[in-house]
């Protein structure tokens, strides 16, 4: 939390002292799908494959000059992804679906042309909410779910779009990879069962499709 606070602090201090240099452009809605996934290379369990979900959210755009522009947004994101073999950090013997939810404060510049932009920034979230589903586990998986991951996670950001002025209707393809690690300290241990150590397993990994709509603007 102490992190997503300084964010909010930067936004807002940027937005007091840049009226004097900026306009804003437009602001709007957002919605679109999500394919996350946990990638891990390490050799543990931890590893999620992609499923398909859903982020919704608002945003706010600030004219630099005619190519470029700052965008903050206030999202709804859901992460995690499906296992099939066992996972024996959280006892699952079951195929599962770990559902990990974050509301995120994405941070964007973009570079425009004609109709057309790219986009680069980043994107920190505070986990919200824990799912397991279909994990038949017989005990509180979304508890131990809830202990291992990371409450905090930081995405770079990088994507492409298309906007329609007459309309007001965007597209927007997103590739968020993970700076953090999808989890906290988890106890490692050996054949016998005693702790040699703690790791940290797993980056998560987003594709982003979304269709948004902007209010005033060019």
């Amino acid at each position: 939390m102490k992190q997503l606070s300084l964010i909010f602090v930067f936004v807002a201090c940027f937005s007091f002292t840049g009226k004097a240099q900026i306009d804003l452009d437009y602001w709007g809605l957002k919605f679109g799908l999500s394919l996350p996934s946990v990638q891990d290379n390490s050799g543990s369990e931890l590893g999620l494959t992609t499923r398909v979900t859903y982020h919704f959210g608002a945003f706010k755009s600030f004219q630099i000059n005619s190519f470029l522009s700052f965008k903050t947004e206030l999202m709804y994101s859901e992460k995690g992804g499906r296992k099939r073999p066992p996972n024996i950090f959280i006892g699952i013997i079951n195929p599962y679906e770990v559902r990990t939810r974050y509301v995120t404060l994405p941070l964007i510049a973009q570079a425009s042309y004609d109709r057309l932009y790219m986009e680069v920034g980043i994107e920190p979230g505070v986990q919200v909410n824990v799912k397991v589903i279909n994990d038949n586990a017989g005990f509180d998986t979304d508890m131990i779910a809830e202990s291992w991951t990371n409450s905090f996670d930081l995405n770079a950001v990088f994507g492409i779009g298309v906007y329609d002025d007459i309309s007001g209707f965007e597209a927007n393809i997103r590739y968020l990879p993970s700076i953090t690690k999808a989890s906290n300290e988890i106890n490692v241990v050996d054949d016998n069962g005693q702790v040699i150590g703690t790791e940290r397993f797993g980056r998560n990994q987003v594709y982003q499709v979304s269709v948004s709509y902007r209010f005033g603007g060019q």
